[in-house]
């Protein structure tokens, strides 16, 4: 009983800590100065947004590093991709059909099969 009295009054004293602040003020003019600003942004435009938001290096940074990461995967794709078809067209030539058909076509002695 006596540990939920002092969780009370913990409690009843940092409701009552903020009591004997005062209220804050805004410097003078804030608000001008808050529109003046958003009606700078507003001129800009889209290509100075453009710029604005492609000359930090971060956006830079990261943009670069989408662009090595998609070279990377078109060139480990390809390797790939070779290692894959390189049986496959072993397997289809044959290297008697290959010459029979140099020495048919290249014959000019013998015309005839």
């Amino acid at each position: 009983m006596k540990r939920k009295l002092n969780c009370e009054d913990w409690i009843h004293e940092a409701m009552h800590s903020l009591d004997p602040q005062e209220k804050q003020e805004a410097p003078p003019y804030l608000l001008t100065r808050l529109r003046a600003k958003l009606r700078a942004e507003e001129e800009i435009g889209f290509w100075g947004k453009f710029i604005l938001t492609f000359s930090k290096p971060s956006t830079v940074l990261s943009i670069l590093l989408v662009i090595l990461a998609v070279n990377g995967f078109i060139i480990i794709s390809k390797f790939y991709k070779e290692k894959q078809a390189a049986p496959v067209t072993a397997t289809t030539h044959y290297r008697d059909d290959f010459s029979s058909t140099l020495v048919s076509v290249y014959d000019y002695e013998n015309a005839e099969p």
